[in-house]
């Protein structure tokens, strides 16, 4: 009797262990993923979902890319200007860098919407530049004519570089 109930202490000791560890693995990605959440002007959200996300350097800047097919047409999706850094992890915001800019094209209403129209915004974490480009990356991107907004809530890629 002694030794079930020092086995059943032992097991919830190590419950209560491993439930008080907050620590998550990050999420995996494939190589070529790109997925991008987004907030619509009305609240309603959408969502981007590629495996095809290229990486191209561009004298010391990266651009990162990717398209996904929808009923409504091709949705495009581009991060440009991210410096490169020699070391990881960084982040650069578009109030840092004035080459840095995500630029999307929404085929449901054929608008193209950019961080750098009056009120946008983005912010670019990169933690790896070796064998592919792996980032994150969130922004507030305003359409054409000011008319729309598309807020991406949350952000990733994993790119192959050219």
């Amino acid at each position: 009797m002694m030794k079930k109930s020092i086995r059943v202490l032992v097991i919830l000791a190590l419950a209560a262990i491993v439930a008080c560890n907050p620590t998550t693995q990050p999420e995996q990605q494939n190589p070529g993923d790109f997925a991008a959440d987004f907030s619509n002007t009305d609240g309603t959200p959408s969502f981007f979902d590629a495996t095809n996300a290229k990486a191209f350097v561009i004298g010391s800047m990266y651009t990162v890319s990717g398209t996904q097919s929808t009923l409504s047409g091709t949705a495009d999706l581009t991060v440009a200007g991210i410096p490169s850094s020699s070391s990881v992890p960084y982040t650069v915001t578009s109030q840092q860098s004035s080459t840095l800019k995500v630029s999307y094209h929404d085929p449901t209403n054929n608008k193209d919407y950019f961080s750098t129209s009056g009120g946008g915004s983005c912010t670019v974490s990169i933690s790896q530049t070796s064998q592919t480009l792996l980032g994150t990356f969130t922004a507030r991107l305003i359409a054409t004519g000011a008319d729309s907004v598309r807020q991406v809530t949350s952000a990733s890629f994993n790119a192959t570089i050219q």
